[in-house]
């Protein structure tokens, strides 16, 4: 799985294939899990979305990223509280197109299943029936 560090070299991902970003939080918390909300401003060539993370044990948390589409995608962090360690770290990364080739050989590689207009069937994200 790629990941995604603060000052790293721009990784190079597939479409709808997931990139990690790892922060390490400054302090302690008493209880992490409730207490602290993580987040990433992820902005790529289909407008601005924010991410929500999760506490992965100790002062560790992860946001997980999908690219829906090709292009350069940028991320900057945040959190509440406001903690040096979880906030104001960015990155960027570059997301590729499947060959037909790859999405034939594996269908989930065209994106999440969605309802079809009419919802009456399953199709994926690039339009391909489901099934």
């Amino acid at each position: 799985m790629p990941s995604a560090t603060s000052n790293a070299e721009t990784p190079t991902v597939h479409v709808w294939e997931m990139i990690e970003v790892s922060l390490t939080a400054g302090r302690d918390y008493p209880n992490p899990y409730v207490d602290v909300d993580v987040w990433v401003d992820l902005e790529g060539p289909d407008g601005h979305r924010r991410v929500t993370g999760f506490w992965d044990g100790g002062r560790d948390f992860r946001v997980r990223l999908l690219a829906p589409l090709p292009g350069l995608w940028r991320w900057r962090s945040g959190s509440d509280p406001d903690d040096p360690g979880l906030s104001g770290r960015s990155g960027a990364f570059l997301a590729i197109p499947w060959t037909e080739a790859e999405c034939a050989a594996n269908a989930c590689r065209r994106g999440l299943p969605r309802a079809t207009a009419n919802g009456h069937a399953l199709e994926y994200a690039d339009g391909t029936p489901c099934f």
